[in-house]
């Protein structure tokens, strides 16, 4: 009997050595799998940035070439640093091949708006001995503070809102509510872009209702707007 316990011992240790091996082949294996993704994704990178340069119809040279014959030998954070240089190089020189200008911000009923409302908030404003103003198409992400989770701006997309009122004191612009006009091309000429504002008018609503912040909807020959905006104005905060 007593001499099987070598037999056992030296199994179990010949086994352990087995399964040591296996982990670090097994290890090994995984390593080279990261490196084949990393170098994936780097030319995947690399080929968009090419795509890039085709639509805004700028040369790809042979300088390109051995930059992506480089981009595999150097480390990761060199890599990224090379592609985020190219990108932003592609990015410039596109520019000097677009046609761009600048334009209104706001169309004919907007504008009109806005200078009913801008003449509204200077009345108040000297009614109330405050500095009411009033800005076009602001960002959502201009006047709402994410706190917790940066995954709210998937919720919330790049919307804008067409006014916010603001209270500008000595040391910040505060909000005091936002102004959304329903004008006749609100909701656009089809089911499709009808169902996408409704959606983004929701959204929208929504987020306001979350910050507590007034919300008035100006609709056309409607002017029951500036009683709801002096309310918001001097209720409000």
């Amino acid at each position: 009997m007593t001499n099987i316990f070598p037999f056992i011992i030296g199994f179990f240790i010949i086994f352990f050595i087995v399964m040591a091996l296996v982990k670090l082949k097994l290890k090994k294996i995984e390593s080279k799998k990261d490196k084949y993704r990393e170098k994936r994704e780097l030319l995947s990178s690399f080929d968009y940035i090419l795509k890039m340069r085709k639509k805004f119809g700028l040369k790809t040279n042979s300088s390109l070439w051995k930059i992506k014959d480089t981009l595999l030998l150097l480390d990761e954070k060199t890599a990224l640093e090379t592609l985020d240089n190219l990108a932003h190089q592609t990015r410039l020189e596109g520019l000097e091949n677009t046609m761009i200008d600048t334009k209104s911000l706001l169309n004919t009923q907007e504008t009109h708006i806005f200078s009913q409302i801008a003449n509204t908030l200077v009345e108040l404003s000297s009614k109330y001995k405050k500095h009411f103003a009033v800005y076009p198409q602001v960002s959502l992400r201009s006047f709402v503070a994410e706190k917790e989770n940066e995954e709210f701006w998937y919720i919330a997309g790049n919307r804008y809102v067409d006014f916010v009122v603001v209270d500008s004191r000595k040391n910040y612009v505060y909000p005091k509510c936002v102004i959304e006009y329903f004008g006749s091309g609100h909701y656009g000429d089809d089911n499709v872009s009808r169902t996408k504002a409704i959606r983004s008018d929701e959204i929208k609503k929504a987020i306001l209702k979350k910050i507590n912040l007034p919300l008035i909807v100006i609709r056309e020959n409607d002017d029951s707007w500036k009683e709801k905006l002096e309310k918001a104005i001097t209720e409000y905060r």
